[in-house]
Order: C-alpha cells, then structure tokens, then sequence
C-alpha cells in the first residue's frame, strides 16, 4: 500500500484499517498473529479494537483483542510503525458514549488524577507502547 491517510498531527496511516474483534475468540492467539504478520506484510499499519472484545464468549471478560495486539507488538518490534485505535462503551459493565459513562469508566479505575495516570501508563505497558492518545468526549458530547 502506497496511498496514506492523515488522521492528526503526525499520522499517517495506510487506507485499509485491520478490525480486530476477532482476536481472541475465533482467532487464538496463533492465527491472530498471523492475520497481523500478513497485513502488515501487505503494508497495513492501523488496527482497530474496542474495550469489549470479546466479552460476549463465555470465558471471556472483554480485553481479549487489546492484549493479543500488545504480545504481538512486543513480539514483533513493530511498535513505531503501526498505530491501535481502540475505542470505548462496548464494555458490559460501561455501556455508551456519553461523557459521564467515560468518565465513570476511567473512574472506576482511578479515584485521582495521579490513578489515572497510572493506569494510562499501565496502558501503555499493557499494548507496549510510548505513547497513548486520548479522546475527551466529554468535550466532544458538549458541542
């Protein structure tokens, strides 16, 4: 893939997003490397997940997706070349978009700002990756 798409200040990405839901249901951890050995070998560069995948499986809390994405980012050394986008509210116990349902969300894992930053940074660690771009929609459900 030789097109890109700008998406904000100092991303680019290819065309063609790769949906992860899969991972870690029908896809074990095998074939959902080998989904993302394969795109990215094509050019592929930007992933998509949610916080609830793939929480509607018996033995699954939800998560399952982000953590195959973060084994195989460290797996791979890939991390600088490739961009996550995952997204909120598909999670059982925080379902919706609007702002107080984030905010409830990221509070029920972090009674302070300090705990948030925490958890952030444990984000990071967890996908394996520098840097960790948030959405306020908050903002977004006031205008």
């Amino acid at each position: 893939m030789t097109a890109r798409t700008h998406i904000g200040p100092e991303i680019d990405i290819a065309p063609l997003a790769l949906g992860c839901n899969v991972f870690g249901w029908t896809a074990d951890r095998d074939a959902s490397f080998a989904v993302l050995d394969a795109f990215t070998a094509g050019g592929g560069d930007f992933l998509d997940t949610a916080d609830g995948y793939s929480h509607w499986v018996p033995s699954n809390a939800g998560g399952e997706s982000e953590r195959i994405i973060g084994e195989w980012l460290a797996s791979r050394g890939v991390r600088d070349h490739v961009v996550v986008a995952t997204k909120v509210s598909s999670h059982p116990e925080f379902l919706g978009l609007s702002g107080a349902n984030v905010r409830a969300a990221a509070v029920a894992s972090a009674r302070t700002t300090e705990q948030l930053q925490a958890l952030l940074a444990s984000l990071r660690l967890e996908l394996g990756v520098d840097e960790l771009r948030t959405l306020d929609l908050g903002a977004v459900a006031e205008n």
